[in-house]
């Protein structure tokens, strides 16, 4: 019995489905790119602001810091390097400083903590330069400028550059800390697992559809073969209600038919062969009636054979 069982489904429902299934996992492949590419970006931004402006930032004025301790310093160790040109490259150099700690901004509380702690060392050692240690040097008195410095502006210098250093140190682990999250294997291995996923799918979906198409045409071509060749008892039966299980309706169908034409043509040949043996039979007998009425001169059982070999034709 030639059989094959299918789904409800058409072959074109399959086929969409089957893509359907495929243009998901694709989709879905394409989205964890396309968010692992924005991660990347983000981070390169994070990057930029760490490096570009908060590192680049506090590298300032950190370097600021450096050019006002540095006159500062020559003022109170050798009270001669204090000139009216000295003392402008200094003011400008604070200027600069001050420009410079105008532009520190911080995110998050410890930032801002160290920002404003570093701002307010600032401002103090330049309050006692200019109130103080300014006019000491204007007066000649080194024992003074130096007391100054060692006291007040030494450390509060030292506090700045500190805290200057933390920030610096700071943005440079934020660049650190997002890069550290590129290296996470996880994303990777959400990608290649889902096209595996997708991969098997496929060959599935491929084999399935492939599979029940080829045996549904590899069952209608045996059963037309059967058919062609004049074997007409195989029925041919199928659970497919998509075209191909048409197909293999229609040709069951065909068989019955062309089934039930045999066996009416088989009955009307046994009805014509045994009408055969009958003419045959009432031959003989005419014959023999036919002989045995020229002996014998009966003529009325020859016309009474004729008659039954009528009857029997009718």
């Amino acid at each position: 019995m030639a059989k094959f069982s299918g789904s409800k489904l058409g072959v074109k429902g399959k086929l969409m489905l089957a893509f359907g299934v495929l243009l998901l996992f694709t989709l879905i492949i394409g989205g964890t790119a396309a968010y692992n590419l924005k991660g990347i970006l983000d981070v390169a931004s994070d990057a930029h602001v760490s490096v570009g402006v908060k590192y680049a930032r506090s590298k300032k004025v950190t370097d600021d810091l450096g050019k006002v301790r540095g006159f500062i310093f020559n003022f109170q160790a050798r009270i001669a390097t204090f000139t009216p040109q000295s003392e402008e490259g200094c003011q400008n150099a604070i200027s600069e400083l001050q420009d410079s700690l105008s532009k520190m901004s911080g995110s998050g509380d410890v930032r801002q903590t160290t920002i404003n702690d570093m701002k307010s060392s600032a401002a103090e050692f330049i309050e006692v330069y200019q109130k103080q240690m300014l006019p000491a040097l204007k007066a000649g008195d080194e024992q003074q400028a130096e007391n100054l410095y060692v006291d007040i502006i030494f450390p509060k210098i030292g506090k700045a550059l500190e805290c200057a250093e933390a920030l610096s140190d700071a943005a440079i682990k934020d660049v650190v800390n997002s890069i550290e999250q590129l290296n996470s294997w996880i994303p990777l291995l959400i990608v290649v697992t889902l096209m595996v996923i997708a991969a098997i799918i496929a060959i599935i979906v491929a084999l399935t559809i492939s599979n029940g198409i080829t045996g549904a045409l590899n069952t209608a071509v045996s059963a037309a073969g059967e058919i062609s060749a004049g074997d007409l008892s195989d029925p041919i039966s199928t659970t497919r209600s998509d075209e191909l299980g048409k197909l293999l309706n229609s040709l069951e169908e065909m068989r019955q038919i062309w089934q039930g034409n045999v066996r009416e043509i088989k009955n009307v040949a046994s009805e014509i062969q045994n009408n055969m043996h009958s003419i045959n039979d009432v031959t003989q007998q005419i014959n023999d009636g036919y002989s045995s009425s020229i002996q014998s001169g009966s003529y009325g059982t020859v016309i009474g054979a004729l008659r039954n070999l009528v009857s029997s034709i009718d």
